[in-house]
């Protein structure tokens, strides 16, 4: 039944984005990706679409939504801190194994860009955070690549604090506009 009603959804906003068509004076843009960029998108795309499908079938609401553009990027910026057997089995979960670190990085700091001016008519934000234990030394290269690739930021933090979880909802709440 959930996967009837999944296909229902896919082909209703495949028939009603193919049946929009483009003014000359529509606003929007085309992203254009160079043929790595879109060899990194399908493999993107399988990794969402599986995840997708592995949730539905265990989900025991009828009902549920998930970003597979934020589970991406969660998992991308992990795997900037992962090395050896650890970095190539995060790869291949996601389905960029034979990826490099910054081949990926770059086409999603690419694609953030891109998102976020799409549509002159669409406010898209887009926000990434990494909170880390206050007293805890975390690799400056991991922190660099996070900040320079996925536009995170960065901040230590007092989890013990009674104000912990104030200041990361604080965070959100500015970041998503109070939603």
């Amino acid at each position: 039944m959930k996967t009837t009603v999944i296909s229902i959804c896919l082909i209703a906003l495949l028939a009603i984005f193919s049946s929009c068509k483009k003014d000359n004076d529509a606003k929007v843009k085309d992203i254009e990706l160079t043929a790595k960029q879109q060899e990194i998108a399908t493999s993107g795309n399988e990794f969402s679409l599986a995840l997708l499908r592995s949730i539905s079938a265990t989900e025991t609401n009828d009902n549920f939504m998930i970003s597979p553009l934020s589970i991406n990027y969660a998992l991308a910026m992990t795997a900037n801190g992962a090395k050896n057997n650890t970095l190539t089995q995060m790869l291949a979960v996601m389905d960029f194994a034979g990826y490099e670190l910054t081949e990926f990085n770059e086409y999603f700091k690419y694609l953030m860009n891109e998102l976020v001016e799409i549509d002159e008519d669409v406010e898209l934000s887009i926000a990434n955070s990494i909170w880390y234990k206050n007293n805890f030394t975390v690799l400056q290269s991991f922190l660099d690549d996070n900040v320079e690739y996925y536009d995170a930021e960065v901040s230590p933090l007092d989890f013990a604090s009674p104000n912990a979880v104030s200041t990361i909802n604080d965070w959100v709440s500015e970041n998503t506009h109070g939603k």
